[in-house]
């Protein structure tokens, strides 16, 4: 049985503890000249993902597989927020697949742990080639010095920005999905 994704959103932090940073979640913007969302955390339904990235059938196919994803996440109640970035965000043609960080409700530690397990059991290779899908994830608490997944998805690599003209340590946007 299908069952519609209607994922609603709440102003979602972005930073290493979400208690601290205290910025609004914004809108999906346009994209910048280089093809990225800008800087920020967007809030976004399941629906506006599908309306503003699923612009050919490549991206149509990324939206149903992580649309099927989703659900499987999200029957476990286990994950507070799923942050959508990679190429798939961007205006580069054919995206292969669709990064993702899940958020665990619980904060670091053996509920967490728990929360994450059956996944790792799929296995992430296997998440992939099934949905496409390029998963990590991350939990409140993460004790200092682990870096965080969030801080990470926003890093633009040298390969991105190099042949553009950006500079290095530039930032790109991320979309987060409230589960």
């Amino acid at each position: 049985m299908h069952r519609p994704l209607n994922l609603q959103v709440e102003s979602i932090p972005f930073a290493y503890d979400l208690d601290q940073r205290g910025e609004e979640a914004l809108e999906i913007p346009p994209f910048n000249r280089w093809g990225y969302l800008p800087r920020g955390v967007y809030d976004a339904c399941f629906e506006q993902v599908i309306q503003r990235f699923a612009t050919d059938p490549t991206r149509k196919t990324l939206c149903q597989r992580l649309e099927k994803f989703l659900l499987m996440v999200i029957d476990g109640n286990s994950y507070s927020h799923a942050y959508i970035g990679g190429d798939f965000t961007t205006t580069k043609t054919s995206p292969k697949e669709t990064a993702v960080i899940l958020q665990t409700r619980d904060r670091y530690g053996p509920e967490a742990f728990r929360a994450i397990e059956p996944l790792l059991n799929l296995g992430l290779e296997a998440i992939f080639k099934k949905y496409s899908v390029r998963l990590n994830f991350w939990c409140p608490g993460f004790p200092v010095g682990i870096n965080d997944f969030r801080d990470y998805f926003e890093s633009m690599r040298p390969n991105e920005v190099f042949p553009v003209g950006m500079s290095a340590g530039v930032k790109k946007g991320v979309v987060a999905i409230k589960l």
